[in-house]
């Protein structure tokens, strides 16, 4: 179970990896909403990135569930270079560039000391093959961040970059289901339900 964290102190600007801001009040109001839901599901184990955001929004889903929290370092959010602490939203710069060059194939592009598609990709597909190796019993549960989410559930499906902007936004505690399959050839992962039960407002 994918789930992005709740809502920043500062939501309408560009937060990566460089970043380690807190949750806003409403953000800890979303976790705490979010715990609840998750508690239905009683999940086996839960993973959270490092950082604060995703570490704030994981403490009450561990209360909730009765969980220690383990924390996977590369589920760190993008490294996004100049464009930390830029309005999120921007018509022009190097976020609409490097998004049109992964839609268009590109995905090793990284300018600015950021972080490519093809990097995303490998740390986000990273933990979730470890975690099916380790045959937990029971949901997982992995909070992470809206960019990251993105890149590791287009490439689940199969579809890559050039859907970005059909898959649409990842919303603060949005949770998606998804699921490993064993077969011949290893087996792969598919999604198993979206959108989510616990997504309220925000955006990647």
């Amino acid at each position: 179970m994918l789930l992005r964290h709740a809502e920043t102190a500062t939501p309408a600007v560009f937060h990566g990896a460089e970043s380690d801001i807190h949750l806003s009040d409403h953000g800890h109001t979303q976790a705490m909403v979010a715990a609840r839901r998750l508690a239905e599901f009683a999940p086996a184990a839960l993973v959270s990135s490092p950082m604060l955001r995703a570490r704030q929004t994981a403490g009450p889903i561990a209360s909730a569930c009765v969980l220690p929290v383990r924390i996977e370092p590369t589920l760190h959010e993008r490294r996004v270079g100049s464009l930390q602490g830029t309005p999120n939203r921007p018509e022009t710069g190097p976020w609409p560039d490097t998004l049109a060059r992964w839609m268009a194939g590109e995905t090793h592009h990284a300018p600015d000391s950021s972080e490519s598609w093809d990097q995303v990709r490998e740390r986000g597909m990273g933990v979730l093959n470890r975690l099916a190796m380790e045959q937990i019993t029971g949901p997982v549960v992995v909070v992470a961040h809206g960019l990251l989410l993105k890149v590791t559930l287009l490439t689940i499906t199969g579809e890559g970059p050039a859907n970005w902007k059909r898959f649409g936004p990842i919303h603060n505690t949005a949770l998606f289901e998804v699921g490993f399959e064993a077969g011949p050839e290893g087996g792969g992962w598919r999604i198993l339900s979206r959108p989510d039960a616990c997504a309220e407002g925000g955006g990647p």
